[in-house]
């Protein structure tokens, strides 16, 4: 009876060790700020720790600069329906789809447009911190007055969840080169990409919060096999 007992004990031990010495994420932070201009819905300020790209197997799009845990893949296609009282057209309108890679789920996301691009149902800006990146900026939901999140593949809770598939709709995305959307996610929303994604990460349990927990089934095992 006590090995069968000791041998949990010895496995849930083993966990929290594996915690401990597993590598660390890949993810390239960044430090991104959103401020409201007054345009379609009031959000308040907020601070964005991770931006979201092409990975580099993305499907939908030629493969990326982004990390596993950051990844996402992407397409889009011309659309003819409005959000924000803005009548689309079908030029420069765009449906977006964007599905999660990354195996994390993710909330409040948000829609951000290089810095020498322009589209009409934004919502505010989003800067990065000590960097000159900064564009207009939409929170992807379908709340409010701009609701250009039109379908979620999982469930419709506005989490980013892993393997689901968001379609949202740009308005009127145009450039001072007339350049189209065409690509999602360099990072650090400059560079060549036309648009980019930022998001804030639904916290996990920590590594030191699994290990407590394995060091306490540890101890309630012991106490068990000493019995």
């Amino acid at each position: 009876m006590r090995e069968v007992i000791a041998k949990p004990v010895v496995l849930l031990a083993s966990l929290g060790l594996a915690l401990v010495i597993a590598p660390a994420s890949t993810a390239n932070p960044i430090q991104a700020t959103y401020t409201d201009r007054n345009n379609c819905d009031f959000h308040p300020t907020m601070n964005f720790p991770e931006e979201l790209g092409q990975g580099p197997s993305a499907a939908g799009g030629p493969a990326g600069p982004f990390p596993v845990d950051e990844a996402i893949s992407y397409s889009s296609f011309g659309i003819e329906q409005g959000t924000c009282g803005i009548t689309a057209d079908g030029d420069d309108d765009w449906l977006v789809k964007i599905t999660n890679q990354s195996g994390k789920a993710w909330v409040d996301l948000f829609f951000v447009a290089n810095a020498d691009r322009t589209f009409s149902n934004f919502d505010g800006e989003i800067s990065e911190l000590g960097s000159e990146n900064s564009g207009l900026a939409m929170r992807i939901d379908n709340i409010d007055i701009n609701q250009p999140l039109l379908s979620e593949s999982i469930d419709p809770d506005l989490v980013f969840q892993p393997g689901e598939t968001w379609d949202f709709i740009v308005l009127d995305f145009t450039s001072s080169s007339n350049i189209k959307f065409d690509s999602l996610g360099v990072a650090h929303f400059g560079g060549n990409s036309t648009a980019s994604i930022v998001a804030r990460p639904i916290p996990e349990p920590t590594t030191a919060t699994l290990l407590g927990l394995g060091l306490a089934g540890l101890a309630h095992g012991l106490r068990r096999v000493r019995r």
